[in-house]
């Protein structure tokens, strides 16, 4: 979704994945590149994966952290993407937006995140696997608004993306998950714009 509105917007991204040691005696995690660039097989590498676990996407282009500020925060689907599919589910995924300092490299941000696991390890004596959850857990302690949430893809009967916070809603629910984000992303910088003029 994310990957496709960056497409569709023309900026420079790229995508890697936090690997897990096999056991906890197996080496450290390590962050990895995609193996595809081309976006459709990217997606598609991304949708193969058994545990996507967590993906990182840094994204280069003019007040591009202006825009996807808002979107951190829990994002909830609750049906399926099938109206086929008799199965249905519930998947909650956490959407973290950094900024990166201009001196401030992908890999070299990459090589924070991976020091921090480690010393949350170390020091409450858990897996690599919390820990590198519980690192996603402190930010949202220091920010509450990315514990909010802040989207919700609602595919049982009325089908239709809500945001709560702008109390945007549609039912092009498809075009929302293939990249058309701008009704969303403008919609919450608009407000956000007004509660600062308010204030």
């Amino acid at each position: 979704m994310y990957l496709s509105w960056v497409h569709r917007k023309g900026y420079a991204y790229e995508a890697r994945r936090l690997v897990m040691p096999k056991g906890e005696d197996g080496g450290e995690p390590t962050i990895v590149p995609f193996v595809h660039e081309r976006l459709g097989d990217l997606l598609e590498e991304m949708c193969s994966l058994k545990n996507r676990g967590i993906i990182f996407v840094h994204v280069e282009g003019a007040n591009v952290y202006g825009f996807l500020r808002g979107e951190a925060g829990l994002h909830r689907l609750k049906g399926s993407l099938s109206e086929k599919q008799a199965e249905k589910a519930m998947e909650i995924v956490q959407i973290v937006v950094h900024f990166l300092q201009p001196s401030q490299s992908f890999d070299r941000w990459g090589e924070q995140y991976l020091k921090s696991v480690k010393e949350i390890r170390e020091k409450e004596k858990c897996s690599w696997q919390e820990a590198a959850r519980r690192y996603f857990g402190r930010e949202a302690s220091e920010n509450p608004d990315s514990t909010n949430i802040v989207r919700k893809f609602e595919l049982e009967h009325h089908r239709r993306v809500e945001d709560p916070r702008t109390g945007l809603k549609t039912p092009q629910w498809r075009e929302v998950l293939d990249g058309n984000l701008d009704p969303f992303i403008l919609a919450y910088v608009e407000a956000h714009a007004r509660e600062l003029n308010e204030d």
